[in-house]
């Protein structure tokens, strides 16, 4: 990595002989000696983590994604041959000769596919468990690839933090409910939705049911109808907003605002049309409703049919206006 000399020394005098005990109520524990893990609350210790265990992958045939200290490996298997790809013995061998151990238990297997042959896999003799649900990175991905699951668990957060409110304010005023809701209950309902946006009307009302019941705590908007209450309070229905959210993603990699490369998602369409926008994008065949539902499938029609005054925007926030003016001219709510 080319580190050499002072710089070099003073990572190694950092890292070195650190100790550390546990506080409880006034009490400490002794002192121990830190002999492994990741300094907390630093910005080195993460980044020399990273570097530590980049080339955990450079010698195995299958993907590998990796994330801070989750790595995922992935791999199309229709033999047992494909399944030996994930070379398991060699992701062993490396963190062995590194000294850095995985935790078995925490390794898990998620066969995806209806024609998967569910081959076992193993991981220095131990049979990984095989797993229909794995939370990643925040997100519930379910073997299926449909969203029911998190959108579930995000309500389940959503209404949580709403019973917290309700516990612990005696009286809600108008403006305070709208501001806790933005803050600490709709980013539940939204976070990376842009990777789970949900197309069962089943799961969207689960969504929508936490605004509509955020809505209904304020006692003077009670008996009025969930539509009214949104206009009073000027919010829109979580629907609309996933759809905003999609619709400002696709600006944002379109025009390269976003370290996300505009040909792994979309090619501009090919037509000698010329009604519409200049940035009309090509939308691609799909046989199953996952994919068809996949956001850059489902983006399509959306983004070509917006005004070119709003895709031609010259900022992201620009792009934010116009379309929120759009939103509003056509009575979408």
């Amino acid at each position: 990595m080319g580190v050499i000399g002072n710089l070099l020394s003073w990572i190694g005098n950092w890292l070195g002989n650190r100790e550390q005990r546990v506080v409880i109520n006034g009490c400490a524990s002794s002192w121990q000696n830190v002999t492994s893990g990741v300094p907390q609350g630093s910005v080195l210790g993460p980044l020399l983590f990273v570097a530590y265990i980049n080339d955990i992958d450079g010698d195995i045939l299958c993907t590998a994604k990796k994330f801070a200290d989750d790595t995922k490996l992935y791999s199309e298997v229709s033999s047992k041959s494909d399944s030996e790809k994930f070379q398991a013995c060699k992701i062993f061998s490396w963190s062995q000769g590194w000294q850095m151990l995985f935790n078995i238990d925490k390794c898990k297997v998620m066969h995806i596919g209806s024609s998967n042959q569910k081959f076992t896999y193993n991981l220095n003799g131990v049979e990984l468990q095989e797993v229909s649900v794995e939370r990643d990175l925040g997100i519930y991905i379910d073997s299926s690839l449909q969203p029911s699951k998190h959108c579930l668990e995000a309500a389940k957060r959503g209404n949580r933090v709403l019973g917290m409110i309700k516990r612990n304010f005696s009286f809600l005023k108008e403006d305070i409910v709208v501001r806790l809701y933005k803050q600490l209950v709709r980013p539940h309902l939204e976070y990376a939705v842009q990777a789970w946006n949900p197309y069962f009307a089943k799961d969207k009302e689960v969504l929508e049911k936490v605004q509509r019941r955020a809505t209904r705590m304020i006692s003077s908007l009670k008996r009025v109808p969930y539509y009214r209450r949104l206009q009073l309070l000027n919010l829109t229905t979580l629907e609309l907003r996933r759809l905003r959210g999609d619709l400002i993603q696709v600006f944002k990699i379109v025009y390269g605002f976003d370290n996300l490369s505009f040909t792994d998602f979309f090619m501009f369409a090919n037509s000698s049309c010329t009604r519409g926008h200049c940035l009309k994008l090509q939308k691609s065949h799909s046989r199953i409703n996952i994919r068809h539902n996949f956001f850059s499938n489902r983006v399509v029609n959306e983004w070509n049919s917006l005004p070119e005054k709003v895709v031609l925007a010259s900022s992201v926030n620009g792009f934010k206006n116009a379309l929120d003016k759009h939103f509003k001219h056509c009575n979408r709510v």
